[in-house]
């Protein structure tokens, strides 16, 4: 990524022109707070925002940096970092997602999490299919909620080793309370709704300590 100021309203980032505005003190190599004056010279990206609706992610290795600074402390030989990968998600294609795993796995990622939001998993597969080529023992994860009808024998056989049930688990308990609730409000008290509880016995033995 290219960026430049041109002039004191325009800002040049590779092929977008952005309307922009400097200190009235003008550009200075040398600022001092205070002075009115924008700074002039090279400086690091900390973090980057982006207007999804207007432009397209834009292509950075802010990811990788932080990737490899994760690693170079990293103090725990068991702790791992998984890079995600959203290219199949924003639809900028296969391409993207197989240059973004070998940019972080270059980068000193231990594992690929990749996302795809189709009701099938063929674009993961196609996916999977091609980082195996190059990572063969490389932990591989996939979070199947949109594409659910796909069973996990079949990831398996594709490269998967990692399934993630993102938010199953959440989405059970919600009717499951609006059962008991409606369960109490129609009956006037709670005894009804024991059938579907676990006991208080049983919850203490969950909570480490209290028994």
């Amino acid at each position: 990524m290219i960026i430049a100021l041109k002039n004191k309203d325009t800002l040049i980032i590779d092929e977008f022109r952005l309307k922009c505005c400097i200190g009235r003190g003008n550009l200075k190599k040398n600022k001092i707070e205070g002075d009115g004056s924008t700074p002039r010279g090279r400086f690091k990206f900390g973090t980057l925002y982006w207007r999804s609706d207007r432009v397209q992610k834009p292509d950075t290795k802010l990811f990788c940096k932080k990737i490899k600074t994760v690693k170079l402390n990293q103090i725990n030989k068991d702790f791992m970092v998984i890079a995600r990968i959203e290219s199949l998600i924003l639809e900028k294609g296969m391409r993207d997602a197989i240059s973004r795993a070998h940019a972080y796995m270059n980068a000193g990622a231990d594992g690929i999490m990749i996302h795809s939001r189709k009701k099938n998993p063929k674009e993961i597969f196609e996916f999977s299919n091609k980082f195996r080529k190059d990572f063969k023992n490389i932990p591989l994860v996939c979070v199947p909620t949109s594409y659910n009808s796909v069973r996990e024998d079949e990831l398996d056989k594709h490269g998967f080793n990692i399934v993630i049930y993102a938010n199953h688990l959440f989405r059970a308990a919600y009717p499951a309370m609006q059962r008991t609730a409606s369960s109490i409000l129609k009956s006037g008290r709670s005894k009804e709704a024991d059938k579907d509880l676990i006991t208080i016995k049983e919850i203490l033995e969950l909570i480490p300590g209290t028994k």
